[in-house]
């Protein structure tokens, strides 16, 4: 945002130069990045009037120029073919700077001292301003005196100031509330402009009629009738303050739009009325399959999610961004329509993006616009045309105002601004600094003040942000600076940050890598999972803004992640794959609750085990996994870990697959992914996965480990073959051996599993590794045989067990 000094002060008397602004903005937030002239080192060039003119005698195409500068006359040679004598032109004295660095000095030309140089537009960089060219020398106006200093001779001597706006100020996007701003740091009194429309002739309302279909996307739409339109260059004065904002002059008709815009923060829009179909505006949504031709000559595709101002044909303009090319002024138009309105911000962001199309208009759109300032700026760009005589202005407005924005009162308690500021503000100064600013106060209650929002304030909502306006007026350096004070408490590792740990310790211990994948996912991934409908895992959360459609929901596990990592790794060659991920699934919590959030750990492996250059590696299976699981919760001390099959889980291959069980309750599941999974995710060989809910297993977790000292007596190992039905789980069978062997039975190892011929069909050979010890004697073989004959009793009684 550029707004030139002298802009600035039609509205608010200042004295104070415009640096010293510039400090007191920024000190108050609103951030001044630099404050430069138009043209740098104009201040050092001067107006001379050119009094003889002679040919320089060793020179054919020199002249020899006698120049008065104020109170000398300087000798100057000089080669410009527009010389003539009593012109004023741009004179450069010794000890003048040029703005291409060259410094000016008194030198000889084939033996003629000059005295400085005649400089050219172009030399100078006025030309970017209207003022000369490169042709010759810059001629200048015959009323100006010799000696004037060649900024103010052509009204540049100004200063711009460049505002590095925060993104919630955009109400300083208009120069009005800058003055404002000024106002409440200077005192200075605040001239704004008084808006007065002569009006003749026919009514606005017979010549346009004005439909919005979408009120959510446009609150209000008003529109002016210009007639009798004569398409010209703008004065001066009005291209130099479009230019010095950074804006480049057009028409008068574009040109008054433009300065409104920058004036009161309102973008506008000029069409021309003859091309307009039907006498009609229509503001809605983008039907399938239209396009627009923008100003700039480019075709736009819209998306159906656009606003567009439409004729009763076609679209016309795309809604606070861009005008389109059949409707645009031109120096045929004869009958303008302009248009002021408020379109929704996060609709005018997304289509500005989408295109690529970030516009001035669009700027001011996205941060919010005074809603009840429509008319006034519609009223303020009519004035301006008929005082330029560009135009007459039609009777009345058309003012479509289908949502109105209601009155915004904010309660402000003292005693909350000096708690949050740490200052000791009476309620009466804090009104006084309010008041500065343009907020009307009202007392309310013994302590507060029910402030009255003005409508171009968008950015005041809460109690908050009225204490940071009482901050930065007040002043920042005036706050008093003060150490934080507080009780010291000794520090400490949670248990549950130091469990964390060692989970992904044992998880790298056990070869795997870890993944941090997004909380967002694409819904269909869970249909690609074969989740039914019906499934809770596809009650998910939706996300009203995803940054993009791949990413519209939150996650309720991590398996999809997971197999994307897979399967991304296993396209590029990489097959030997081990994940993990620590991270957090979403369950909804009902409408208007924030969404449950539970730490789920997910694994994921293919492919083999390098074992090194020694050995082969082994495939990995589902035993693995399961290992990897049981080792982590022999670590985290959880005991009374089941495995069950599992065949009703659509993810998982129904034979390879269990669920997890922490005494009764299901806290996870481990299994090979089901073939279909597999194939959808193009992943030619088996993945075997797993995913715990870490709420369920942490609760039970212990980092605290009780001492037991070294058993004193030996113990007596025993090796015990059994032949079990093949559909007795060999969980079972260890369950059966642990409770059997009582106190003294320290460790049961299953280290072999056999079917064949030396096995009946339908069973299966199971080999246990069995550990007796005990801390107070030593076992005698007797006493371990007892145990041991007493173990085969009870699995040929409860698992229908044999001895091998």
């Amino acid at each position: 945002m550029r707004v030139p000094y002298k802009w600035l002060k039609d509205y608010i008397t200042l004295e104070l130069p415009a640096e010293d602004l510039a400090e007191k903005l920024t000190m108050a937030g609103i951030a001044v990045e630099g404050v430069t002239p138009p043209v740098p080192g104009l201040e050092q060039i001067v107006a001379g009037k050119i009094l003889e003119l002679a040919p320089h005698p060793n020179a054919r195409r020199l002249m020899i120029c006698r120049v008065e500068v104020g109170s000398e006359i300087l000798q100057i040679v000089s080669g410009a073919p527009n010389l003539e004598a009593g012109i004023n032109v741009a004179v450069a004295r010794p000890g003048a700077t040029l703005p291409s660095g060259q410094k000016v000095e008194v030198r000889s030309f084939r033996g003629e001292k000059s005295e400085g140089i005649l400089c050219s537009g172009s030399e100078l960089g006025t030309d970017e301003w209207g003022y000369g060219d490169d042709k010759g020398v810059l001629v200048l106006d015959s009323g100006i005196l010799p000696g004037t200093s060649l900024d103010r001779a052509l009204g540049l001597d100004d200063q711009i100031l460049e505002f590095d706006l925060t993104p919630n100020r955009g109400d300083c996007l208009a120069i009005v509330n800058i003055a404002r701003e000024a106002k409440a740091l200077t005192g200075g009194r605040l001239n704004l402009p008084e808006i007065q429309v002569q009006e003749e002739g026919v009514r606005t309302g017979d010549l346009i009629r004005v439909e919005i279909k979408d009120p959510h996307l446009c609150r209000r739409y008003a529109g002016r009738i210009v007639q009798n339109v004569k398409i010209t260059p703008s004065p001066r004065w009005l291209q130099y303050r479009l230019k010095a904002a950074g804006i480049r002059p057009i028409n008068n008709i574009v040109d008054v739009t433009n300065y409104v815009m920058l004036e009161l923060g309102q973008p506008l829009h000029a069409f021309d009325y003859d091309r307009l179909q039907g006498a009609q505006i229509i503001v809605r949504r983008v039907q399938p399959g239209e396009k627009l031709v923008s100003l700039d000559g480019v075709t736009r595709d819209l998306d159906e999610e656009m606003l567009v101002i439409a004729d009763a044909r076609v679209p016309v303009a795309l809604a606070g961004v861009m005008g389109g090319l059949p409707s645009e002024v031109t120096e045929a138009t004869r009958t303008v329509l302009l248009e002021a309105a408020y379109f929704d911000p996060l609709n005018i962001r997304r289509t500005a993006r989408l295109l690529g199309m970030r516009t001035e208009s669009s700027l001011r759109f996205e941060k919010g616009i005074n809603l009840d300032g429509v008319v006034d700026a519609l009223n303020r760009a009519a004035q301006l045309i008929e005082q330029l005589g560009a135009g007459t202005i039609a009777a009345g407005v058309v003012d479509e105002y289908v949502r109105p924005a209601a009155p915004l009162a904010v309660r402000l308690r003292t005693s909350r601004v000096n708690r949050i500021l740490g200052t000791h503000l009476s309620r009466g100064e804090v009104q006084e600094i309010l008041t500065r600013i343009g907020f009307t106060c009202e007392l309310f209650g013994p302590d507060a003040l029910l402030v009255n929002i003005p409508p171009y304030r968008v950015d005041i909502g809460e109690e908050i942000d009225l204490i940071e306006e009482v901050a930065r007026l007040y002043g920042y350096d005036q706050i008093e600076a003060t150490i934080p004070v507080g009780v010291l408490s000794q520090g400490f590792h949670e248990d549950r940050f130091a469990v964390k740990d060692l989970i992904i310790e044992v998880m790298v211990n056990a070869g795997l890598d870890e993944v941090i994948n997004y909380s967002f996912i694409n819904e269909n991934s869970l249909l690609n999972l074969k989740l039914p409908e019906e499934s809770p895992l596809r009650q998910t959360v939706r996300l009203q803004n995803p940054l993009r459609e791949e990413q519209g929901v939150l996650r309720p596990l991590l398996l999809p992640g997971l197999i994307e990592n897979i399967s991304r790794n296993y396209k590029h060659k990489l097959t030997n794959l081990g994940f993990f991920e620590l991270g957090k699934i979403f369950e909804p919590a009902g409408q208007g609750k924030l969404p449950e959030e539970k730490l789920h750990l997910g694994i994921a492996v293919c492919g083999k085990i390098d074992r090194g250059w020694q050995e082969a590696g082994q495939p990995r299976d589902f035993y693995d996994v399961k290992g990897m699981i049981e080792k982590l919760f022999e670590v985290l001390g959880v005991k009374n870990v089941n495995f069950q099959p599992w065949r009703d889980f659509p993810p998982l291959h129904p034979g390879r697959a269990a669920r997890l069980l922490l005494g009764s309750e299901e806290a996870g599941f481990v299994g090979e992914l089901h073939p279909d999974v597999l194939e959808y995710f193009e992943i030619p060989t088996r993945v075997v996965v797993c995913e715990l809910d870490l709420a369920k297993v942490l609760p039970l977790a212990s980092l605290h480990k009780v001492f037991q000292p070294l058993p004193r007596y030996p113990g007596i190992a025993r090796d015990l073959a059994v032949v079990v039905p093949e559909e007795v789980p060999a969980a079972r069978v260890t369950e059966v051996i642990l409770k059997t062997g009582g106190t003294l039975l320290k460790e049961c190892r299953l280290f072999d599993v056999y079917q064949g011929p030396q096995v009946p069909a339908g069973y299966r050979s199971l080999a246990y590794a069995l550990f007796f010890q005990s801390h107070e004697r030593t076992l005698t073989d007797e006493e371990v045989s007892l145990i041991h004959n007493q173990i085969l009793d009870a699995l040929a009684e409860q698992v229908g067990a044999s001895l091998r």
